[in-house]
């Protein structure tokens, strides 16, 4: 029998299962288990798109199956064996011609109780850890965890024992008399009270004016904060595209220690699908373009507006300022900005010995300059025809919008009233600044810039339209600061120094949301999110995002202990509950 590898067309198989309740959150108690094959041959972007998911199972029952999983599991487990061991012979459309296709498991995906059920290991009580148990290295199928499920459910632990949500709440009596066997954080055991048992107020507990102003920094105390927020930054780099193996056994180190934190303090959407562009035009199925969507357009060179738009007339100044930024920012210009300083510098000696004069002079003449000169640039630029009306200035008429949709994110101005926050934006500049607060010496370095959108324009340059945004910034010396892991801005400063470069291209922009902090309402918490559906690697560059890297929220700096503070288990304003 041919080698398995010899054949691209061989199936790699992924098998995931795991239970939900259709009924939601409602009283009925009903367990509905979905069993699905991934196909591991497709790209990354593509292999967990829905069409290309197989359901081979769908258990329903009024109860999970649990370890009896594997009696509904046989066929499914009979058709993999015959495709391993022997296959079938299927017709390749391709090559016009019948082979024999085989395939392989190669491992499972579940939470971790879905973990236990698949692979008969215990996963809870004081033999929990299936990795420690004898011979589990023997196991014949590697089994892996979910790490956005885990993600989700420990997610859902901290907010249900923050909120002392009923039936998510991990800080219950049981837990409670467990520190008490421990012997640990004695001010947290529980007290006899009558009839009923007291249970005193922890450090993470919330009074129900917090619960309604919740606020992770603003409200609870330095070591379950920074917990939390450590547990954060643990989920956020692991959840990185491209991932060290050095970095994972740091993570390791430093989720242990968290862990630990959490325990002693006792403080203890699931499913990503990979948007692509690769079916665009022609599925044969659903033809629903996904929210965000970008579409091709012969007139607007990039996105699509949404909601109204009305016309405006836009002053000569305006409309320089706006000009000069699209034609300093635009990939077609690049090349020349680079050749008009080597004439200006061989024009003028004092220019090529004083910079700031050379970039003054570069920045008020270029636009002369390139429409003098497109006649013969235009020849030697593989998109001339664009450059010969970027060249030619746009129109004093545009067209203003309220929302846009661009990369995968959906914008909107500040002006509009909606419940969800989309004006924040931030975006990437290399610019000339101090090389620290001591040091007053200038380098070039990327700054990042947070501000609102104000304006959403449609520069018209006769042949097309050129999106861009003009924006309310933030001050970027002192507007923004670093906290706890965190960046913060102020959005209520003076930007007079930012009043004449109020605009940037459209392409540039970084979706941002803002959190305001409750003992400090001038600053506010950048919040990002990864635009919705635009998961294709090629077209989104995680390492060029700055405000994507792990390092944005970051375990560095975040000492849990502090020598200065005096740790304590209970918060005196806040009322226990009686149980």
């Amino acid at each position: 029998m041919a080698c398995f590898a010899e054949d691209p067309r061989n199936l790699k198989l992924g098998l995931a299962a795991d239970g939900f309740n259709p009924f939601s959150n409602m009283s009925t108690t009903y367990s509905c288990w979905p069993v699905m094959l991934v196909t591991y041959n497709l790209p990354p972007w593509l292999c967990m798109k829905k069409e290309n998911i197989m359901l081979t199972l769908l258990i329903p029952g009024p109860k999970q199956p649990g370890k009896d999983i594997d009696i509904y599991l046989q066929p499914l487990i009979e058709d993999l064996q015959e495709l391993w061991n022997n296959g079938v012979n299927v017709y390749d459309s391709y090559t016009n011609s019948c082979f024999n296709l085989r395939a392989i498991l190669m491992w499972t995906i579940n939470d971790f109780r879905g973990y236990g059920n698949l692979s008969g290991c215990t996963t809870k009580g004081k033999v929990a850890c299936p990795l420690c148990g004898d011979k589990t290295n023997e196991l014949p199928l590697r089994h892996n965890l979910d790490v956005m499920h885990v993600e989700k459910n420990i997610c859902e632990s901290i907010i249900g024992t923050l909120f002392d949500i009923s039936g998510k709440t991990k800080d219950k009596i049981n837990a409670r008399k467990d520190l008490e066997d421990m012997g640990v954080c004695h001010e947290l055991h529980p007290k006899d009270h009558g009839c009923r048992t007291y249970l005193p107020a922890a450090s993470h507990t919330l009074s129900k004016t917090e619960k309604e102003n919740f606020s992770l920094r603003g409200l609870l105390p330095k070591g379950p904060r920074m917990a939390i927020m450590r547990l954060c930054a643990f989920f956020n780099k692991l959840c990185q595209r491209v991932i060290d193996r050095e970095v994972v056994v740091a993570l390791e180190d430093e989720v242990v220690e968290t862990i630990c934190f959490i325990v002693e303090c006792y403080l203890v959407d699931e499913t990503v699908i990979f948007y692509s562009g690769y079916f665009k035009h022609d599925f044969g199925g659903n033809d629903q373009n996904a929210r965000n969507q970008d579409f091709f357009s012969d007139v607007i060179l990039e996105g699509h507006p949404i909601l109204g738009g009305k016309s405006m007339s836009l002053s000569d100044e305006v409309l320089e300022r706006a000009h000069s930024y699209v034609l300093f920012n635009t990939t077609v210009t690049k090349p020349f900005l680079q050749m008009h300083l080597e004439e200006l510098k061989q024009s003028n000696k004092n220019l090529e010995r004083n910079h700031n004069l050379l970039q003054k002079t570069h920045a008020n003449n270029f636009a002369t300059w390139l429409k003098e000169k497109v006649s013969f640039l235009t020849s030697i630029c593989e998109d001339g025809e664009t450059l010969k009306w970027l060249a030619n200035s746009p129109r004093n008429h545009a067209m203003s919008y309220n929302g846009y949709v661009i990369n995968g994110q959906r914008f909107h101005t500040k002006d509009v009233d909606k419940s969800t926050q989309n004006s924040g934006v931030s975006i990437e500049a290399t610019t000339i600044c101090r090389a620290s607060a001591k040091d007053t010496s200038q380098v070039v370095d990327v700054v990042a810039y947070y501000g609102v959108i104000k304006e959403i324009i449609l520069l018209d340059y006769f042949q097309f339209q050129l999106p861009i945004f003009k924006c309310h910034w933030a001050n970027a010396g002192h507007g923004v600061k670093f906290e706890d892991g965190f960046t913060l801005v102020n959005l209520h400063q003076s930007q007079n120094q930012y009043v004449r470069e109020p605009f940037f291209l459209a392409s540039q922009a970084k979706q941002v949301f803002y959190s305001r902090e409750i003992d400090s309402p001038s600053w506010y918490i950048v919040l990002k999110a990864p635009p919705r559906g635009y998961y294709e690697l090629e077209m989104y560059n995680e390492d060029q995002d700055l405000t994507s890297r792990p390092e944005y929220v970051t375990t560095r700096y975040m000492n849990i202990y502090d020598d200065s503070e005096e740790v304590s288990y209970v918060i005196e304003d806040c009322e226990g509950l009686l149980v």
